[in-house]
């Protein structure tokens, strides 16, 4: 079939097929840029703030436990309440990622109970060694 056209005809053949080709490559590649930019800002109006916050909330964590060993460590009621206001922001700081993402609220609430278990005996274990009040068999337990 080709073989009886112009070289002229062939010659535009094939620079409409290039441009063809490249008028596919043109709207694939805006496609798939216009797909990354919505990941992209996805990702920084939702993933990145959750992420922001879980690692603020791992710091702090580290920071209450560090709290409440010094306040064993050292005797000092002033720790317990260092321990206590890091408990609390940390507590609201959890709730803010239901807010920011709301399909990670079981998580989040798995997070916190074990966050409030922890703090509730730590509390409880460091508050008795600062005022005598807990025994050795409670402080075991």
């Amino acid at each position: 079939m080709f073989k009886n056209w112009s070289i002229q005809n062939k010659v535009m053949l094939i620079s409409g097929v290039a441009i063809f080709g490249f008028i596919i490559y043109l709207a694939s590649n805006y496609f798939v840029s216009t797909s990354t930019d919505a990941h992209l800002t996805r990702f920084k109006d939702k993933n990145f703030p959750v992420l922001e916050i879980v690692n603020e909330t791992s710091i702090a964590i580290t920071s209450l436990k560090l709290s409440l060993g010094a306040a064993v460590d050292t005797g000092e009621e002033e720790e317990l309440i260092i321990a206590n206001d890091i408990y609390e922001k940390s507590i609201k700081d959890l709730n803010e990622i239901r807010k920011i993402s709301p399909d990670l609220a079981d998580q989040v609430q798995a997070v916190t109970k074990d966050l409030q278990e922890y703090y509730k005996a730590s509390h409880a274990v460091a508050k008795g060694l600062l005022d005598n009040s807990i025994e050795s068999n409670e402080l075991y337990i």
